[in-house]
């Protein structure tokens, strides 16, 4: 049994709180915990991956409890470009083969560097919402 938290992107709780939080997890039998890897935070420039200092702490605290991570690998970045449709307040989703490739690149360097910690994986989410892109253009 698991459950989703945003303790990385959507609200910011203190580092300390997320580690009392994960160990109640643990404690209430939770063996799972489903938490975004967002592209746009993993690689922040072009080709150059790497967690950040709270995602890292995240998959440390959660394997010191013993709650195995579920990471989503989803959200878009800025710097392969914007799209006609984008929603200025969200990331933008892959639409063309250019964008498509790099998303493909960012999963595999993802899923290079937390296999370890992580080993399961959601590709996408919530792609088909108005909010991702908003006149649903695809090329």
């Amino acid at each position: 049994m698991g459950l989703c938290s945003h303790y990385v992107s959507g609200y910011q709780t203190p580092l300390e709180d997320f580690n009392k939080e994960i160990s109640l997890t643990a404690l209430a039998g939770f063996g799972m915990n489903r938490e975004e890897l967002e592209w746009n935070k993993y690689e922040l420039s072009q080709g150059e991956y790497a967690l950040t200092n709270r995602q890292s702490e995240l998959f440390n605290s959660l394997k010191a409890n013993g709650v195995k991570p579920m990471s989503i690998l989803y959200n878009g970045t800025w710097i392969y470009g914007r799209n006609e449709g984008d929603a200025a307040e969200f990331m933008p989703m892959p639409v063309n083969d250019y964008q498509r490739q790099k998303y493909a690149e960012y999963v595999k360097n993802a899923v290079r560097d937390t296999q370890k910690l992580s080993g399961v994986f959601e590709v996408g989410n919530e792609w088909n919402l108005n909010y991702w892109n908003k006149e649903h253009k695809w090329e």
